[in-house]
Parts: C-alpha cells; sequence; structure tokens
C-alpha cells in the first residue's frame, strides 16, 4: 500500500469517525457496552466479592458481550450505504473500494477502543484496593481488542451483502456466535458423531475462544496474534470483493434468467477465484503462524515462562536425562484445549534443554493405539485419560537418567501455573543420586493408611483401601524419603536429614526426650502445633477418639527454647480475618486467618515471595530470649489483633462484640538458630541403657521452625479438589501453605535449593488489602456501640428476670407494687428502644460495609455510563447550534 493509499485510508477514517459521533448509534453502543461490562462483572460475577484483584471474570465477559454488540456497531456500515443510495456517490471518489473498506473498518475499531478505554475503571477499582497482575491486565485488554477487530471484520462482510441492517446484524451474530461456541467441549463431542474427525479438528483450531484465553492469562502467542490479524484482514478482504461484485452493476443474481447472461457468470466466477486462493491462503498462513510461533509471557511474576531460577538449574546438571513427552498429536479425539496446552509444554520443555547445554534431550512421542510408545508409556506410569467420547489420549511425561525414571503421569490444566516447577523437580529427582530422609511424627495419619473393608477380611487378595496422605505430605513425598516416627520413639534415627512434627497429641515423655537429644546432636525440626485443631474437629463426626486429639503441646522443649504457646488462646485479627460472602450478608470469622502482604516476612527465603497462607485457630507465640538462640519470625498478625479463649473462637460475632486490639502483631511462625539448650538439665527423665551420654547444648548446630497451627498443613485449607471439563479432578492450590512446608524441608535438608524460587514466583493470591482493611475499621467503629446496647439490654432483662423471679415465689393473689409496674413498663420501653437501636446500628454498620461495593458499582454501571451520554448531549447540542449558524 502506498502512501497516498494510507492517506486515502485517513482521510475516510476521518470523515466515518467524524460522521458516527454526529450520529446516536456509536453513542448507544458506548453505553449499552459500559452498563453491560458494569452489570455482568460487578453484579452477575461479584468481581470482588471474593477478597482477590483478578480481573479473570471482567475479560471473561467481554467476547460475549462483542458477540452481540460489534454485529450492532457494524451493522450501517454499508448497509446504509446501499439502503439510502449514497453507494454510487461513494464509488465516485477519487479512492478504491480497498481504501473505503479499511477506512471504514478502522473508524469502528477506534469506536471499539474507545468502549474499552472507557472500562477503565474496573481495572483501577482492583489497583486502589489490592495489587493485581498489571501486565495480565494490559495483554487481556489488548487480546479483547483484537478479538473485537475479528468481530468487526465480519460484521463489515455481512454489511456488504445485503441492503438490510436487521439481516446483516442477525448474519453477523450468527457467525460470531458459532465462531465463539463451536471450540466448546461439548459441542465438539457432539459434532463428532457427525463429522469427520478431520474437520472437526479443523473447526475446533479456527474457534475464537482458546485463542483469547492465552491473553488473559498474560500469555503472548504470536500463532495468535496471526490468527487474529489474518483472520481481520480476510473478512475485509471478503467485504472488499463482495463490493466489487455488487459495484460491477451485476445486479440480483436470483432474478430469473439472470444466470444465462454470460456477464453475470463471468462476475460469479471471479468471485469465486477470489474467495478460495484466500481461504488457502488464510490456512497457510495460520498454519505457518501455529508451527513458528514465538512465546512472550507478561504476566507480572512470569508465571508461564521460564524462568532465570529454571535456566540457572539446566545449566547447573551434572548428569545428562533425558525427557520424553507423551502427547496424542495425532489422534483427532484429543481436545482442541489440550492441544493448545502441549505446544506450550513442548516449548517449556525445549527451553528447558536448551538451557541445560546438551544435558537435557528431548523425545516428543506419540504413543497411538497399539503401538511402541504406547506401551513404553504404560511402563513408564504415563496414564491416559477418557474423554466423553469414551477414547483414551495421553499428555505426560517421564525423566530418565541412568537405570532411575520419574513421570508426570498426567499434566492437568488446572495446574499449568505449577508445569516449570513440577517439571524441575521430576528432573532434579530423577539426576540426583540419593533423596533425603525426613521423618514425620504425628497425632494424625498424615502419611496414609490402608484402611480394612469387608471383602479384605474375607480375601487377603482384594484390593485394599487407603486413606490418602495429606496432599502437603504427598508432595513433601516425591522429593523426600518420608520415615515414620511413632510418638513414643525411643530414639530418633541419625541418618535422618531434618523431623517433621504435625500436632504430637499424646507425645510420650521418652519421645520428647529422644527429640530433645535429637536437637542436642544439631538436628533440624519443622514443628507444628495447634491448640483447636481443625482437623480434629471434623474428624469427630466419624471417629470420636478424635476427641482427645483437640490440643497439642511439645512442653519441656518449647519452653527451654524460649517459646510460650499457650494451648488455651488463639489468634483473632481483624484485617487478615477470613470474610465469608453469603446472598444477604458477609461473615467476618477473626480466627480464620488469612494471611497477607505485611504479614510475611521478606528477609527470608521461606516467605519472601508469598502471597497468601491460611491459618486458622493458630496460637500466639510468644518469644523470650534464651542466650545462644536467635529468633525470626515468619508469620504474624497485623496490630489490629489480639489473643481471644479457645471456647469463643468458634463464635465469630462473640469474638468481634469483645474485640479488643492489642496495638502490637502477633507472632504465628518463627525460626529459632543457635546453641539450643536441653530441656532436661538434670539429665534424662528415664532410665537410659548403660552407656547413653546425655548431652546438655546443641553446640550452635540445632534449627526449629515452630509454627502456632497445624491446620495450615490440612487439604481443606491448602487444595481445592477441581474438575476440568472432561470430569479429570486435580488439586489446586489455593494458597502458599504447602509452598511453606516445602521451603522450610528445602532450608532444613539443605537440597532442593532452585525449587522453592520457582515455586515461590507462581502467585497463588491477590488480595484485596485496602479492602479488608476498610471492612476492618467499620467492624470496629460499631463494636462499641453494639457491645453498649446489648449490655444495656442484658441489664434490663435481668432486673425484669428478678421481678419475675419473686412473683412466683410469692404463695396466693399475685399483686404488683407501684414500684414493680413502673418498673414493667421501663422495661418494656428500654427493650423495645434498645432493639430498633440495635437493629439501626448494625443496618448502619452494613450499609458502611457495602458502601464502598456501591461506591464501584456506581461509578462503572452510572457515573462512567453518564458522562458518556452528558459529552454526546453537548456534542449533539454543539453541532445543532453551528447547523443553525450556518442555515
Amino acid at each position: 500500500m502506498s502512501m497516498r493509499s494510507f492517506r486515502v485510508v485517513r482521510a475516510v477514517w476521518k470523515r466515518e469517525f467524524a460522521a458516527s459521533a454526529a450520529s446516536a448509534a456509536p453513542w448507544i453502543f458506548l453505553i449499552i457496552f459500559l452498563i453491560l461490562a458494569g452489570f455482568l462483572s460487578f453484579i452477575v460475577s461479584g468481581i470482588f466479592t471474593y477478597g482477590q484483584a483478578d480481573l479473570t471474570p471482567f475479560f471473561g465477559w467481554l467476547p460475549w458481550l462483542f458477540v452481540f454488540l460489534v454485529p450492532a456497531l457494524g451493522m450501517p456500515f454499508w448497509s446504509e450505504e446501499r439502503r439510502t443510495g449514497t453507494m454510487e456517490l461513494l464509488l465516485s471518489f477519487p479512492c478504491t473500494i480497498r481504501e473505503l473498506v479499511w477506512g471504514k473498518f478502522l473508524a469502528g475499531m477506534s469506536h471499539l477502543a474507545l468502549a474499552l478505554v472507557l472500562t477503565a475503571g474496573v481495572p483501577l477499582s482492583a489497583v486502589y484496593l489490592g495489587k493485581p497482575d498489571i501486565g495480565t491486565i494490559f495483554c487481556g485488554y489488548a487480546g479483547a481488542f483484537l478479538l473485537g477487530g475479528v468481530f468487526l471484520a465480519a460484521a463489515s462482510f455481512c454489511s456488504a451483502l445485503t441492503q438490510s441492517q436487521t439481516a446483516s446484524f442477525l448474519l453477523s451474530l450468527v457467525i460470531c456466535g458459532l465462531f465463539m461456541v463451536i471450540g466448546a467441549p461439548d459441542v465438539l463431542d457432539w459434532l463428532s458423531v457427525y463429522l469427520p474427525d478431520s474437520l472437526v479438528n479443523l473447526l475446533a483450531s479456527v474457534a475464537f475462544l482458546p485463542h483469547y484465553q492465552a491473553f488473559q492469562r498474560g500469555f503472548v502467542d504470536t500463532g495468535d496474534l496471526v490468527y487474529c490479524l489474518s483472520g481481520m484482514v480476510f473478512f475485509l478482504y471478503l467485504a472488499e470483493i463482495v463490493l466489487k461484485f455488487i459495484a460491477s452493476g451485476t445486479g440480483n443474481v436470483f432474478v430469473s434468467g439472470a444466470w444465462s447472461v454470460p456477464g453475470v457468470r463471468r462476475e460469479i466466477g471471479l468471485l469465486c477465484l477470489r474467495v478460495i486462493p484466500a481461504l488457502y491462503i488464510l490456512l497457510c498462513v495460520n498454519l505457518i503462524g501455529s508451527a513458528f510461533s514465538l512465546k512472550t509471557d507478561l504476566s507480572q511474576d512470569g508465571a508461564y515462562s521460564l524462568s532465570p531460577e529454571a535456566k540457572e538449574f539446566a545449566r547447573s546438571l551434572k548428569n545428562n536425562a533425558e525427557i520424553r513427552f507423551y502427547v496424542s498429536s495425532s489422534s483427532p479425539h484429543l481436545p482442541a484445549v489440550f492441544k493448545r496446552y502441549a505446544e506450550r509444554v513442548e516449548w517449556l520443555l525445549r527451553s528447558l534443554c536448551e538451557a541445560s547445554g546438551g544435558k537435557l534431550t528431548l523425545v516428543v512421542l506419540d504413543p497411538e493405539p497399539d503401538s511402541g510408545d504406547e506401551q513404553a508409556a504404560g511402563l513408564e506410569g504415563i496414564t491416559p485419560i477418557s474423554i466423553n467420547t469414551g477414547d483414551r489420549v495421553y499428555l505426560g511425561l517421564s525423566v530418565s537418567c541412568g537405570s532411575r525414571t520419574l513421570s508426570l503421569p498426567f499434566l492437568s490444566l488446572q495446574q499449568e501455573k505449577m508445569l516449570e516447577y513440577d517439571v524441575v523437580r521430576t528432573v532434579l529427582n530423577a539426576v540426583s543420586a540419593k533423596r533425603p530422609k525426613i521423618g514425620v511424627m504425628s497425632a494424625f495419619k498424615v502419611l496414609g493408611d490402608q484402611l480394612p473393608t469387608e471383602l479384605t477380611a474375607l480375601d487377603p487378595s482384594q484390593v485394599k483401601a487407603f486413606d490418602r496422605a495429606w496432599y502437603v505430605i504427598s508432595e513433601l513425598g516425591a522429593d523426600y524419603e518420608l520415615v515414620p516416627l511413632a510418638l513414643d520413639a525411643g530414639e530418633i534415627p541419625a541418618d535422618l536429614a531434618a523431623v517433621l512434627i504435625i500436632h504430637p497429641v499424646g507425645i510420650q515423655p521418652r519421645a520428647l526426650y529422644a527429640l530433645d537429644q535429637y536437637l542436642m546432636r544439631g538436628g533440624r525440626m519443622a514443628v507444628f502445633l495447634d491448640p483447636r485443631s481443625f482437623y480434629a474437629l471434623l474428624k469427630i463426626r466419624s471417629d470420636y477418639s478424635m476427641s482427645e486429639k483437640i490440643t497439642s503441646s511439645l512442653d519441656p522443649l518449647t519452653s527451654a527454647w524460649g517459646v510460650s504457646c499457650n494451648p488455651g488462646m488463639v489468634a483473632a485479627d481483624l484485617i487478615y480475618a477470613h470474610r465469608r460472602v453469603l446472598p444477604e450478608r458477609m461473615i467476618t470469622n477473626p480466627t480464620a486467618l488469612e494471611l497477607s502482604g505485611e504479614a510475611f516476612s521478606r528477609q527470608t527465603p521461606v516467605t519472601a515471595l508469598f502471597n497468601s497462607v491460611s491459618m486458622w485457630f493458630a496460637s500466639p507465640l510468644t518469644v523470650t530470649p534464651v542466650e545462644g538462640i536467635r529468633s525470626e519470625t515468619l508469620l504474624r498478625t497485623s496490630a489490629n489483633s489480639q489473643p481471644v479463649s479457645m471456647y469463643v473462637a468458634e463464635r465469630p460475632e462473640l469474638v468481634i462484640r469483645n474485640f479488643r486490639p492489642g496495638g502490637k502483631p502477633l507472632a504465628l511462625g518463627v525460626h529459632l538458630t543457635g546453641d539450643f539448650p536441653s530441656a532436661y538439665p538434670k539429665g534424662p527423665p528415664l532410665v537410659m541403657p548403660r552407656g547413653h551420654k546425655h548431652l546438655q547444648r546443641s553446640g550452635g548446630k540445632g534449627e526449629v521452625y515452630l509454627f502456632g497451627d497445624s491446620d495450615m498443613l490440612f487439604n481443606d485449607l491448602c487444595v481445592k479438589m477441581t474438575p476440568d471439563a472432561y470430569g479429570q479432578k486435580t488439586p489446586v492450590r489455593q494458597n502458599d501453605n504447602a509452598a511453606l512446608l516445602q521451603n522450610i524441608m528445602e532450608q532444613l535438608t539443605e537440597s532442593n535449593r532452585f525449587l522453592s524460587r520457582i515455586r515461590g514466583r507462581n502467585p497463588m493470591s491477590r488480595p484485596l488489602t485496602r479492602y479488608n482493611a476498610l471492612r476492618a475499621q467499620a467492624e470496629l467503629n460499631y463494636k462499641d456501640r453494639i457491645q453498649e446496647l446489648e449490655q444495656e439490654l442484658r441489664s434490663a432483662t435481668l432486673r425484669m428476670n428478678r421481678i419475675r423471679a419473686s412473683l412466683g415465689a410469692s404463695k396466693g393473689e399475685i399483686r404488683l407494687s407501684p414500684e414493680q409496674k413502673q418498673l414493667i413498663r421501663e422495661y418494656n420501653a428500654k427493650t423495645a428502644r434498645v432493639t430498633r437501636e440495635l437493629k439501626e446500628v448494625r443496618k448502619q454498620l452494613r450499609a458502611d460495609l457495602n458502601r464502598l461495593d456501591t461506591w464501584l458499582r456506581l461509578i462503572n454501571l452510572a457515573a462512567v455510563p453518564l458522562a458518556v451520554a452528558v459529552i454526546g448531549l453537548i456534542w449533539a447540542s454543539l453541532r445543532f447550534s453551528r447547523w443553525r449558524k450556518r442555515s
């Protein structure tokens, strides 16, 4: 395109944009788009309801809004010109049809860009309330703009086909809608029954939504860019050749005898000759774009690209290893979403191999049915999944180093953020000659256990049922050799790299002494105590013995370390309180803590990169300096916190009512190092074998991580079982709880130094810190008044109960004295007044809590659309006044 063409296109664009600004339709489009975007984000999805600065719901709704609104924006492009008869006037201008098509399209894209810019209130709200991923936000807007451009180009083509704007709108609505839903798994499964597999795969590859979803995550693939840009060019070219066909004067081809005219047949032949090569070129361009695509991760934490830590790990490898990636790439039944994910997995694996300098090699295998590759996949533990059609597909990998082979049986899409970590961990464990040993001591069956069943009692060959290991323990089992330790163990094996103690209820004195001497020998421990075990409370319903396992302690060891942990108290915090939104109200639980931001120590690699940790009914730790021991607080509450009795921990309304912030943070997790004194300065508390040597000091080699909560390691607080579209359930991490334990063990065992940095770069949570602080302040403002009114009501009720008791004790006829009658009247009046005032105060509290939500909704649902409407009216009045002056 020459410079002259650029100038002509710009002139057409300016003319069309100015002309459309004089029309009411674009203004109505902007207002409706803004109202619907705000309504779907704030009302339907409740974008900030769950306390996360996550704009996924907002960007998720944009394509569906475009399906209905972009056709309305593009329907008058050519239909209106043909209906009003100005088409011939346009063709008489000194410009080509291509320049006219592109000029009108750019004018429409300007309106679309303006509409997206005006939704900036949504991300700005997230920035004000928390710390969203800015890179993902910009990438999401870019993806929405490109997808809207494809829709607008399709609408331009439909507008060129007919003189009716209604027909143009409906046709473009059908085309855009079909391209949106065609990639859905259920639709593809239904189509596979009636269409050939090759055609189903082609339809899946041209669907709009899979290409847009990568932008939502902040991941830019040049294949997606090629798809959007080529789609725009293709539809605009179709609009151009249709308009050329109309400009040729062929007339209505559906009139009787029209096809017998040689000129008509020639023009139709030329039309087909132009469409077929264009379609072929479109397919070739997209195939080339997907085959030679470049990928860029724009997310703030780089969660979808190979990190510098992973590259450093690859360069540090001493042994050679082979990665075998099993993917059913040739299978027509592999869902399109899995195909795109497989491409990203292969890209990451190749990047890792390149960074290793030849130490890692990649082999991509396609395990077709009854092939040698399928047999190899089964031998290496790669498990296929069954999709809705009943077919089995593979998507897993194995790593071999010498005679050692480890595998990731299935790469779940739900675990995409953990992909790099899982791959690096598998490679690391495969090339490591020996795994460190960790001793695990707990009153719970954290390592899992076999459960006897009636069938196993009758027939020992029957498959046994298992009580699964806790998720965090199974994750540790992938990196370490776990050795169970009994609560009455008389000795801790010397070959253990570290000891993990979880809720040691019922620990015997001999085991306490064994742990003490293990620490004196330079041992290392991670201890998780609990004043009120949420896990035990849940299990009481099915196992009454759990009622004896509510509270744990490790005295006298903790006292010797200078740490006091009152088992009767738990930490309450209104800033980090767990908040659950119900249809009519929000429940705030100050003893169920969702730690974030300033709650973590940023000076240690264990917690430096954390975003969120959940701790329920955690005991505050008080550290008293002990000579030789250095302490560091890892987790803490805010200053707006206090210890509360364990017996009211499950009554959040009572905790809030009597809340008195202490003004200083409470320690919830500490790291102790140095020269530990023995908890038994007078010698062993029990008879020991002859020749036993009692140690009084650790000699500066001991190390302990101590936390006031064990529930933080339980599955319910760590992960959520998330099913995909094909019924496969995968545990997805909800916070950094599991990462905390893994980081601690890596520090204690001095192994896997790369993993903690790779794992910590993947944020699990982006809390709305300002939002939570404002809610906590509102609750505190009304707490005192509510407590005062309730105390007044209780006092009046107590006096009334005394009068009733005295009347009940009297015999014979009951007569009230004037004073008693007056007291009863005063009581009734006070009860009515206090009850009414309590309702008003609580109503005002709810109003204050919801005020921020209300303002956000007003700004995004009303203020911005209203401002657009006012600007439109002012613009219209200015144009009208100019017209009157000229006339």
